[in-house]
């Protein structure tokens, strides 16, 4: 069962543990009793490094040592009495680290107001912060709002959408107009479609919307002062992104341009729906069978 053995391995990491310990950890935990040299055929920890490994556990209370007739084997202590004390300890990291937390938001509000720089470039990485930071733009946002839509999302929990969504319906209720370009073509993501379907039905009467086969880049700009531009992060491997604020007068300006003309070249969402109406329905009955309703 390589699958659980990678999932039990990978917890005892997260839990602590080397690579080395969990490996041999594990090919004990269905032995129960073994040698040091089949713990090392079955972990596949090197002669050199298994003893210190297993000497390691023991230390640990994970495991204990038996010796008969000179010869030195090891048995493993039942998880339920050798995670406690690990589980205590992490329990205690737990609520110093809620603690700390608490101590730094609260020396942070009683810091320097700082007075925010008429023109800056700020680089955001991790989605949650890149989600924080979208929703206080949406929500101080006053009159306009213009978007460049694509993959990637931010955004990965329903409450995280849902969030959003309040920020952005908020600003269209106190006013605000929204004017977003969907870049959709036969492989794009499915959340597309779903976007196209909802900004077809249920258009808000501050919001107009169109369709472009191809965009330049993921895109929103706020009252024509600040932009913000998104991009999967070129060394993460796990959907981690990267978000630039720019609020730069010459730069924003040359983007609004770009949204313009882009803007005259694409289709209104009504005329894309009815000119790829078996499309949307293929696309949208493949959502339906997934888990993003």
């Amino acid at each position: 069962m390589p699958n659980l053995k990678n999932d039990i391995v990978r917890r005892l990491l997260s839990l602590g543990m080397t690579e080395r310990e969990a490996k041999v950890y594990h090919s004990l935990l269905f032995k129960r009793i073994a040698s040091a040299s089949e713990l090392q055929k079955y972990s596949g920890i090197p002669n050199s490094q298994i003893y210190g490994t297993i000497d390691s556990l023991v230390r640990q209370g994970y495991f204990t040592e038996r010796q008969v007739n000179g010869k030195r084997t090891f048995e493993i202590v039942d998880p339920d009495i050798s995670l406690i004390s690990l589980l205590d300890k992490l329990k205690l990291r737990l609520e110093d680290g809620l603690d700390l937390k608490k101590t730094l938001a609260e020396t942070y509000a009683n810091g320097e107001i700082h007075k925010e720089p008429f023109e800056y470039i700020e680089v955001v990485h991790k989605n949650e912060l890149i989600h924080r930071k979208f929703v206080e733009l949406m929500q101080s946002a006053q009159n306009e709002v213009l978007n460049f839509v694509l993959p990637p999302f931010a955004a990965y929990s329903m409450e995280m959408f849902e969030e959003q969504n309040e920020a952005y319906y908020s600003f269209l209720n106190r006013g605000g107009q929204s004017l977003a370009i969907l870049e959709i073509k036969p492989n794009s993501h499915l959340r597309m479609y779903r976007l196209a379907e909802i900004n077809h039905k249920e258009k808000h009467p501050n919001e107009n919307t169109r369709i472009s086969a191809k965009l330049p880049l993921k895109l929103f700009i706020f009252d024509r002062k600040t932009m913000l531009i998104t991009e999967k992060s070129a060394s993460a491997d796990d959907g981690a992104l990267t978000m630039t604020i720019i609020k730069q007068k010459t730069t924003v300006e040359g983007y609004v341009n770009l949204f313009n003309f882009i803007w005259d070249q694409s289709m209104d969402i009504d005329a894309w729906v009815n000119s790829n109406e078996s499309l949307l329905k293929e696309k949208l009955e493949e959502w339906k069978m997934t888990d993003n309703k």
